[in-house]
């Protein structure tokens, strides 16, 4: 016998449809499973560029205000990340008339938080101060339900309450998140 005629036999059953004698099969062992990790949590949406929050930025909050004018708390996408940032603007779009911190990356000292409970509604506040005057974004909603109570800043300069920007049209968002990463109002 040749030596070419293992080789014909095997081409021959092949074509032929028959099989060779099977070997058993691998058993193969499935991946271990990795522990469920936790999901990092994102904090606003992203801007969509109609106020004062870049597109490569996300929005905890944003809303056109009385007049035309936008209030918008900024933050950058690796927020609360040590080196990450968070910014009140306030003003015409594309001419903010008041940015606060001016340092972005001062947050932390920069803002306080806090909600606050009424008889059929909550608010949620972040407060700062500048030259003299406290500054309080808030959101109002009704326990229980969609219906927004209004938002917008209220300003205070010693002691004296001046008058609130509302928002027209709201865009409120994820104030509530700061609660995780802020210190409470005393």
């Amino acid at each position: 016998m040749s030596r070419l005629a293992p080789l014909f036999l095997l081409l021959g059953l092949a074509c032929s449809g028959a099989t060779t004698p099977e070997e058993p099969p691998l058993e193969v062992e499935p991946p271990p499973t990795l522990p469920d990790l936790p999901v990092p949590e994102v904090f606003g949406v992203l801007a969509d560029g109609s106020g004062h929050c870049l597109t490569t930025e996300r929005l905890l909050f944003e809303c056109q205000a009385e007049g035309g004018k936008w209030i918008s708390l900024c933050v950058s996408a690796s927020f609360p990340e040590p080196a990450s940032e968070l910014q009140y603007r306030f003003g015409p779009k594309g001419a903010a008339e008041l940015v606060f911190p001016e340092d972005p990356t001062l947050w932390r000292s920069s803002f306080r938080w806090g909600k606050v409970a009424y008889a059929r509604s909550e608010a949620y506040e972040l407060t700062f101060e500048q030259d003299g005057y406290k500054y309080v974004v808030f959101d109002q909603d009704t326990l229980g339900t969609e219906l927004d109570h209004g938002s917008g800043v209220s300003v205070r300069k010693d002691g004296k309450i001046l008058p609130t920007v509302g928002c027209e049209q709201n865009k409120k968002l994820a104030m509530d998140n700061l609660e995780s990463v802020l210190p409470e109002l005393r």
